[in-house]
């Protein structure tokens, strides 16, 4: 394990070079001239401008369902894999497109997928971006600019909130496009605020004022868990949990358990709250005999591709971690949240919205009364010809400084230092984009600098699902490119095929080589709008080699009832799986890009791994829990005995792992005194 990240642990402690190239600047063409395909359309953006539940993406597929081709891209595969199950459902074939999974629907003329997926080289009739104003994250708001200015829609639907639309009218108007503006309100009203006994509060060491529907917001995978252990323990209730590392099929799970202790059925949530506007909507259903998990906790990642019938959001903390520093949450955050609370045609018709401490409470007013800031800019990201080009020119700088640093590097290209060079020295002519944060493409690239792959092969590698600061993921993504090279290797020798793509750029080519070389990581896994669905077509891409990269690791299901994975009983076990199950998503995302590497039967094993993983990360959510439905007449002496020790835990700002350790030595103190004093008389 040290071996394999020592890349990575070089590149954590280099020397930053923003101001060596900060003098000689790259210029970039304006990025809406990336895009030839699209700017050959006569393009009629409409920007469905609006808060969360207003209705906005049901008015955009509607408009996608009535035309005769057209695209979907959403953040979430969760969002792409509901809107095709939604659409293959009202009778219209549509193919789902994420970067692990490719279903193709025979005769489908429309694609469900997710934005990085979004194929731009066929032009179509209607196109959706959903949650576009995702385009000024400094993570991914490349993929939602490549969406609005690539796609070649004669129809493009842009959702998004009201701070979108300044920076959308410019972009629009750059490319030459017509522009349609939609504005709408929530359909279930949002009230802020809450006190008296109704009001949620922890005292005692017990929550008070919980009911079913509530939604308790934090900003830490510990402090969830910690939730979840005192409401299971204290509170008539059982708790579902949400947050951003889960599986998605756990995460949908846990939302349907949610759900259906609510008397809401989720399969028809969504149809009942988008239909008839002027329907009366249900009464609130408090029915005690259903399922009794009726309280959510949840991270910020409730705030989209989930639809959940929540009735109050209660943030139990305004600030988060951001991965630099603890702040508060800004206007966009807390609105995209706290608009969570009631839906129309759900059980909660209106929505509440409160915090555990008045603090909080008049920061969120503060926060929810106040306009949203308009968006700024764009994100980009660098495709692998304006990498190339950038090296070309600056070449001669990067070796001196490779020296300066006192590293050992060949004469080959190192993706790493490119990244960190290229960040500090892009420079975009128009001043609505900025350049993502290129900090984990460059720490994925240092972990595979020292693994013979092409440039290509090593980009698109960057490109890939992958916490670089997980040694589990990081350890496996150096296991699969270097088998990925050793499978190279062979064809080569034995087939004399050459898979080099590290072919010169002309310098003066810029308009038509921008973009090129970013589309083609993904050209192995677009759906074609052809008539049989090509599914035939795309398996019989993967050549014939006795090499391949396997999967690295089993832990499937044996045939029989045995299972080799044991299910998770406390949180470190539950973040176990997810390491797992995340590296067998790694794995399934390589399998698309490079099919030439990879078995179909080990692709169809991979997914099972991955079911499995799922299915016990769901198991050992509900099994963590301090009681179960059984045990909810526990003693007066065992409550009082939690009520203490959960005092005791907060007073000292230990977690619950620090906890469980203390008790621990006190245990092995109290084992090391009984042996001494049993020695001491026996030395009598």
């Amino acid at each position: 394990m040290i071996r394999l990240l020592q890349p990575q642990l070089r590149f954590r402690v280099s020397i930053k070079i923003s101001r060596f190239f900060a003098k000689s600047a790259f210029q970039l063409p304006a990025p809406h001239e990336w895009y030839a395909s699209a700017r050959a359309v006569k393009r009629r953006v409409i920007f469905h401008c609006g808060p969360t539940n207003s209705g906005k993406t049901y008015s955009a597929l509607e408009a996608l369902r009535k035309s005769p081709s057209g695209i979907y891209c959403g953040p979430l595969r969760l969002m792409a894999s509901e809107v095709s199950e939604r659409l293959n459902g009202l009778g219209l074939p549509t193919n789902l497109l994420t970067g692990q999974e490719v279903v193709s629907v025979p005769t489908a003329r429309h694609i469900a997928c997710t934005v990085e997926m979004a194929p731009l080289s066929e032009a179509i009739h209607c196109a959706v971006v959903d949650e576009a104003q995702l385009l000024g994250d400094s993570q991914r708001g490349w993929a939602f600019t490549r969406a609005f200015l690539g796609l070649p829609a004669a129809e493009l639907h842009v959702c998004g909130s009201p701070s979108l639309l300044p920076l959308c009218l410019r972009l629009a108007e750059a490319c030459g496009d017509d522009v349609e503006t939609r504005e709408y309100d929530r359909l279930a009203p949002l009230e802020i605020g809450g006190s008296g006994r109704d009001s949620p509060r922890f005292v005692d060491g017990r929550w008070l004022g919980l009911r079913r529907g509530d939604c308790l917001i934090a900003f830490s995978r510990r402090r969830l868990f910690e939730l979840k252990r005192e409401i299971d323990s204290t509170t008539p209730h059982r708790t579902s949990i949400i947050y951003g590392g889960l599986p998605p099929d756990a995460r949908r799970e846990q939302a349907r358990l949610f759900n259906q202790s609510q008397g809401a059925d989720e399969a028809k949530l969504v149809q009942e709250a988008e239909e008839a506007f002027n329907e009366e909507p249900p009464p609130v259903v408090d029915d005690p005999k259903a399922n009794d998990y009726g309280v959510l906790v949840a991270s910020d990642a409730v705030g989209m591709g989930l639809n959940l019938s929540i009735g109050r959001v209660i943030f139990t903390s305004l600030h988060k971690f951001d991965g630099e520093q603890q702040r508060t949450l800004t206007t966009a955050e807390a609105k995209q949240v706290a608009g969570r609370a009631g839906r129309f045609g759900s059980p909660h018709p209106i929505g509440y919205a409160t915090a555990t401490s008045k603090r909080d409470l008049t920061i969120l007013k503060t926060l929810l009364g106040t306009r949203d800031a308009p968006q700024p800019r764009a994100g980009l990201f660098p495709t692998l010809d304006q990498l190339k080009r950038f090296y070309q020119q600056q070449q001669q700088q990067l070796r001196q400084q490779r020296r300066r640093r006192g590293y050992e590097f060949s004469s080959e290209l190192v993706l790493s230092e490119l990244f960190e060079a290229f960040e500090a020295a892009a420079q975009v002519e128009s001043r609505d984009y900025f350049m993502c944060d290129l900090e984990d493409a460059a720490a994925a690239a240092s972990l595979i600098d020292h693994v013979n792959l092409s440039l290509r092969d090593r980009y698109t590698h960057c490109l890939a699902p992958l916490n670089p600061d997980d040694p589990v993921q990081a350890s496996w993504f150096v296991h699969y490119a270097t088998q990925l090279a050793r499978v190279h290797a062979h064809a080569i020798e034995e087939e004399g095929e050459e898979y080099d793509d590290d072919e010169d750029v002309d310098d003066g080519d810029v308009e038509n080589s921008d973009n090129s070389s970013f589309d083609n990581v993904y050209n192995d896994v677009e759906v074609d709008y052809d008539e049989d669905g090509g599914t035939e077509e795309k398996s019989a891409t993967r050549k014939a080699s006795r090499y391949f990269v396997p999967l690295g690791f089993s832990e499937a299901p044996p045939t029989g009832s045995t299972t080799r994975l044991r299910v998770p009983k406390t949180p470190k076990q539950v973040a176990t799986l997810e390491s797992k199950h995340a590296v067998v998503d790694l794995w399934l995302w390589l399998a698309q890009r490079f099919p030439h590497a990879y078995r179909d039967e080990d692709i169809t094993r991979a997914r099972k791994l991955q079911e499995h993983l799922s299915n016990m990360v769901e198991k050992g959510l509900q099994a963590i829990t301090v009681r179960d439905n059984g045990e909810r007449g526990q003693s007066a002496r065992n409550v009082g005995e939690l009520v203490e020790a959960t005092q005791r835990r907060r007073r000292n700002g230990a977690a619950v792992e620090e906890w469980q350790e203390e008790r621990r030595d006190a245990r092995r103190e109290r084992r090391v005194g009984s042996r001494g004093k049993s020695l001491r008389k026996k030395g009598r």
